[in-house]
Formats: structure tokens, C-alpha cells, sequence
């Protein structure tokens, strides 16, 4: 794929109010090509007002000579953005012990706005926090107590999206606060201005209802970060240009320097779902599952984030302990041509069985969900060992009619060899009988 081909892409459009619908063969284009089978996923997704330029992470190469051409950068009172779109492309970098880590760009619609129902864009939001490795909230001049409530509105309601699953129980991983046309300078000449700010903000406050909300934000997330950015210019914000030799140059250093903070090759964010690891080809169907999930739970968005998470979580980590079992014994008869003994089968089942649930137990803490992971494991691990104890007893049939078939052969020879010895003594018998004569 060449530049010109990589663009944005929607892969979740708002149809109509309390539906929405995933595009299947988009994401599978993005997200299922064969050279990125097995590369761990970063997902890195921007929320925010709408109309208010939520991209500071454009795709760009950060020179005078480049023009942009990724998600719209723009002012107004109009969302440019509807529903959610991808960057085609997913980034591939390498880290300093070699692996590799795919990155996906993502933007959203606007969380609040005029134009879309409070339930729907609970929803809107609650989608790119579930997608999301690097979850970016998006505001403007700074973080008063309306956005931190905006942004409070939904994530205190999701306090329980992972309580089931494992891992952290954090509803993000990372959270970014990118404050745009910042208004306070002492912030903005300081190379750690935004995290100060944030820091500030979110810190401790006298008013008990506003430290709770405080409080619960803090409890969201695994880390945060804070990044202001100075106004980037009339130009830009007018629509006029798209070269970057037009932009700010301290807007530009600013999105370099917040895009090498939340990327860097030594510490990349790899999107988990509860303890386990999200792989680019995962994301297809964890997108598709989410959206049909949510469009069955429109009165309560949480509701919907909680089964997704536990359904998709469920199904990744019976899905990959199948696939280790399946892998381990097809290991045990790569050179098995007569098969084994029952109790010699049943021992490779129960070894492997068990190192696969250690593997399950070493990620999973929650005991509730793995009993319940546990069932489901032992019913898929069992259907596979029925195909392999039913390969068994196929080589154990073809191994007893290879030696049969060798014991018939060898006794038809002993029986040749009889006869073809009894002929020659008889005819030794009627010479020696001749020659007396």
C-alpha cells in the first residue's frame, strides 16, 4: 500500500437513534491482513467535544514540505466527524528487543452535542474506552468541572466494566487529556505544562462532590498524561491550508513531542481485554461483537460494555487455549504412525489440559470468572481430544492391520518355503528311490 492509498475509514456508523452499524468488511481489511497475524495491537483513540478539532495526531511526517491528508482538522459548530473512523494503516514498530507492535489510529464523534441523544453518546464514548489502549479526551482552552463531568458522566457509570475480568480492573489504560488553544502561558512554556496542569486539576479539591468526581477519575485508569497545545494558527483553524509550514511551529513541536510520549519503541501500550493481550487480527471480531452488543443493550451503555467485555474475553482466551492444546498434541503425533496406548493418550491429554490452565491461571484472578472460564475450557479442550483419541484409534486399527497383514505375509512364506522344501525331498526321495532301482 503506497501513501496516497492510506486515508481514514469509517468502521462504525450512528444509523439511526440506539443503532449502530459495524462495517465488516472494512475492518477486515484494516485489521485482518495476513502480515500482521500474531502482532500484539496498540490502539490509540481520540474522544472529545464535537467540532473542535480532535486530531493533533494526524498521520503526518513533520516537515514544511508535507501537506496533511488524515482526519479533518477543523473549528465549528458542525461534528465532522460521525460514528468512528480508523487510519487504514496500521503502523508497524519495532521495539528495542526486536517484537513488533502494530499501532491503529482512531477518531470518534463527538461525545456531547446538540445533535445526538445522551444515551447514544454514552455509547459513543463507551466504544473507543473498549477499543482503546491510549484513550484521548479531547478539550478546549482547559479542564474545567463541566468537561471533567462530561467525562465523568459515563466513566462513573462504568466503575464495574472490569471487576470480572481480571487484570487491573481499570476502564483505561492510558487516558491522555490533550487541552487545545490552551489559555494559560506559565503552562504552556513548560516542557511538562500539561502534565503539571492535569496533575493540578484532577488533584485534591474542598468540595466533597467535586473530590469524589476527582476521585473516581483517578480510579480509572492505569496511568495519565496531560499535553496542552497552544492555538495552531488561523490558517488552520479557518480551513484554509493543509501544509504544515502554515501550522504553528509550537503546535507542531508540541504534537510531535506528545506523540513520541505515547509511543515510544521502549514502553508501547498494548491493548489488553481484562489480563489478555489484543492481537491486530482480534480486533475485527471484538469490533463487531462490541456494536452488536451495544445495539442489544441500548437503555444502559455500561450493561453493554461489561457483557462485551466478558463475552469477548471468554471466547479470546477458550479460543487460545484450544489453539495451545490443539498444538501441543498435534506436537505428540508428528511422529506417531502406530498410535498409543490409552493410558500413554490420556496422560498427553491430562499434561497439557493442565499446563494450558496454568497458563489461564497465571492471568486470570478473578475466581468466579475462572470457574466459569474453566467449564467452557474443559467443554472445547475435550471436543478437540475426542478428534485426536479417534485419530489414535485410526493409526491403532492401521497399525494392527500393517502387523497383521506382515504376520500374513510371513506365514504365507513359512507356508511356501514348507511346501517349496517338501517338493525338493520328494524329489530327492523318488531319485534315490530311481537310482536303487
Amino acid at each position: 500500500m503506497n501513501n496516497e492509498e492510506h486515508r481514514a475509514v469509517q468502521i462504525i456508523e450512528h444509523v439511526s437513534p440506539g443503532k449502530f452499524e459495524a462495517k465488516k468488511k472494512e475492518l477486515q481489511e484494516i485489521y485482518g491482513k495476513k502480515d500482521l497475524v500474531g502482532i500484539p495491537l496498540v490502539v490509540l483513540c481520540i474522544a472529545g467535544a464535537a467540532r473542535q478539532g480532535k486530531n493533533p495526531t494526524q498521520p503526518w511526517q513533520i516537515n514544511d514540505a508535507t501537506s496533511l491528508s488524515g482526519f479533518k482538522f477543523c473549528e465549528g459548530e458542525d461534528r465532522t466527524t460521525l460514528g468512528i473512523w480508523v487510519w487504514n494503516h496500521i503502523f508497524i514498530i519495532q521495539q528495542e528487543d526486536g517484537t513488533k507492535v502494530g499501532v491503529s489510529l482512531m477518531d470518534s464523534q463527538g461525545t456531547f452535542d446538540n445533535n445526538t441523544s445522551y444515551q447514544d453518546c454514552s455509547t459513543i464514548f463507551a466504544m473507543p474506552c473498549l477499543f482503546s489502549s491510549i484513550m484521548c479526551y479531547n478539550v478546549f482552552n482547559d479542564l474545567q468541572e463541566d468537561k471533567l463531568n462530561d467525562l465523568a458522566a459515563f466513566v462513573d457509570h462504568a466503575r464495574t466494566v472490569n471487576d470480572n475480568l481480571g487484570g487491573t480492573g481499570k476502564l483505561f489504560q492510558d487516558l491522555v487529556f490533550i487541552i487545545r488553544d490552551f489559555r494559560h502561558k506559565k503552562y504552556l512554556d513548560d516542557e511538562q505544562g500539561g502534565q503539571i496542569y492535569i496533575e493540578k486539576v484532577l488533584g485534591d479539591v474542598q468540595v466533597k462532590e467535586l473530590q469524589q468526581l476527582r476521585d473516581g477519575l483517578n480510579s480509572s485508569y492505569e496511568r495519565k498524561f496531560g499535553f496542552v497545545f497552544y492555538k495552531p494558527g488561523d490558517k488552520v483553524e479557518y480551513g484554509t491550508t493543509t501544509e504544515v509550514v502554515d501550522i504553528n511551529p509550537k503546535f507542531v513541536y508540541r504534537a510531535k513531542e506528545m506523540v513520541e510520549t505515547l509511543l515510544p519503541p521502549f514502553e508501547l501500550q498494548v491493548k489488553r481485554v481484562g489480563p489478555s493481550i489484543m492481537y491486530c487480527q482480534d480486533m475485527c471480531d471484538y469490533i463487531l461483537l462490541c456494536v452488536r452488543c451495544f445495539n442489544d443493550n441500548q437503555e444502559f451503555a455500561p450493561k453493554a460494555v461489561l457483557a462485551v467485555n466478558r463475552v469477548f474475553l471468554t471466547n479470546l482466551e477458550v479460543g487460545r487455549a484450544s489453539k495451545s492444546y490443539d498444538s501441543l498434541m498435534k506436537k505428540a503425533f508428528v511422529n506417531c504412525e502406530t498410535g498409543y496406548s490409552e493410558e500413554k493418550l490420556d496422560g498427553f491429554h491430562n499434561k497439557f489440559f493442565g499446563q494450558v490452565q496454568d497458563d489461564i491461571v497465571a492471568r486470570v484472578h478473578n475466581e468466579v470468572f475462572l470457574a466459569e472460564l474453566a467449564e467452557k475450557c474443559d467443554e472445547e479442550i475435550k471436543r478437540i481430544f475426542i478428534t485426536y483419541k479417534e485419530k489414535n484409534e485410526l493409526l491403532v486399527e492401521q497399525e494392527k492391520k500393517r502387523v497383521q497383514m506382515i504376520e500374513e505375509k510371513r506365514r504365507h512364506e513359512e507356508n511356501l518355503a514348507r511346501q517349496k522344501a517338501e517338493a525338493v525331498a520328494k524329489l530327492e526321495q523318488e531319485k534315490m528311490e530311481h537310482e536303487r532301482k
